[in-house]
C-alpha cells in the first residue's frame, strides 16, 4: 500500500508547474511515475479523491496525458516560433483569446505549468531558447518530437 499524496491522483491529472529550487518539475515528476510503476503497490490512498488499486493503468494514463501535453506544446512552439512563454501559455492551457480576463492567479498557474512542459522540451533538445530584443523566446529545437 502506499500513501501517494498528489503524485498519483485517480480522479485527475496532477499539475505541474515550476517551483523555486525544483527548475525539472515535470521531468522529476514522470520519474517518480517510472519508479512508482516499478514497485509491486497493490493500493494506492492518495491525498483526495477516491484511492484505487490499478495502479500500473493509472500511470500510465498519467505517463501518456503528459506525453500529449508536451506534444501539443512542442506543436504550438513550431506553428509560432520565436514566441514567449506569456504568449504561449494561453494556448496551451485553452484561455485563447480570454487571456486578458484571467485573474493573476490563474495565469501564474498556467505560465507555471506552461514553463514546466517548455523546460523538459529544451533540456530534450526539442525546443530551444533564444535571447531576443523583448526578452527569451522559444523555437524548434534540433530534435523533432513526432506523434507516435
Amino acid at each position: 500500500m502506499l500513501f501517494s499524496g498528489d503524485t498519483l491522483l485517480f480522479d485527475l491529472v496532477p499539475h505541474i508547474g515550476i517551483w523555486k529550487g525544483e527548475p525539472h518539475a515535470l521531468e522529476d515528476y514522470l520519474g517518480s511515475l517510472e519508479r512508482l510503476g516499478s514497485k509491486n503497490i497493490k493500493m494506492i490512498f492518495p491525498a483526495h479523491g477516491r484511492s484505487g488499486g490499478d495502479v500500473k493503468s493509472r500511470i500510465e494514463a498519467i505517463s501518456c496525458h503528459y506525453y500529449f501535453r508536451l506534444l501539443e506544446l512542442y506543436k504550438l512552439v513550431c506553428d509560432n516560433p520565436g514566441r514567449s512563454t506569456y504568449e504561449l501559455a494561453p494556448h496551451f492551457c485553452r484561455y485563447g483569446s480570454g487571456w486578458p480576463g484571467v485573474s493573476a492567479k490563474r495565469k501564474w498557474i498556467a505560465m507555471g505549468e506552461t514553463l514546466s512542459h517548455l523546460i523538459f522540451l529544451r533540456t530534450s533538445h526539442y525546443v530551444e531558447l533564444r535571447r531576443s530584443g523583448s526578452g527569451s523566446v522559444n523555437f524548434p529545437g534540433k530534435r523533432k518530437l513526432t506523434d507516435v
